[in-house]
């Protein structure tokens, strides 16, 4: 490859954040240890094309990859926890590897009908876990806090169950 050109990644997020400042901790502490690792701001997409309030809009991204070596590097440093306080749980596995809000970025046509429904009142904006594939609504004032003893990432058991 050229130097012009970049690695063709497939990007995975890692955490999600509501503030650029344990988002950036985050990366840069992943960066020190010599991990390929990207800040992707949604919250102008949320703003502008989900009509969302921007939630979890700050996605510490890596390789799709190096996700499983990351998250074993993560576990095994005793930082990790205070690093990854202020990211988003699920409230069913713990995991931070969550969406908001829960549509499709590959899609128009869901998008747009999910649009309507939630100016109508009929439909409200959810979180996405990806780990266990739960949905919730995530109220803005409500900060997502892990508890002392919670595993950094979640489990791996599979929750169909929705609330509401």
């Amino acid at each position: 490859m050229s130097k012009t050109q970049t690695h063709p990644y497939v990007w995975t997020r890692l955490a999600a954040f509501d503030t650029v400042k344990p988002a950036q901790a985050l990366v840069d502490f992943l960066e020190r240890h010599w991990f390929v690792v990207r800040l992707y701001d949604e919250r102008k997409l949320q703003r502008y094309w989900f009509l969302a309030r921007p939630l979890a809009g700050l996605c510490v991204q890596v390789p799709e990859e190096s996700l499983a070596a990351v998250r074993e590097f993560l576990g095994n440093q005793p930082e990790s926890e205070e690093l990854l306080r202020a990211a988003i749980r699920c409230p069913s596995c713990h995991s931070t590897r969550v969406h908001y809000p829960q549509m499709t970025r590959k899609n128009v046509l869901p998008t747009l009908v999910a649009h309507g429904l939630v100016s109508l009142g009929l439909l409200r904006h959810e979180c996405y876990c990806e780990d266990c594939q739960f949905t919730w609504v995530r109220e803005a004032t409500r900060p997502s806090r892990p508890r002392s003893g919670l595993p950094l990432f979640g489990t791996r058991r599979r929750a169909v169950s929705k609330s509401r």
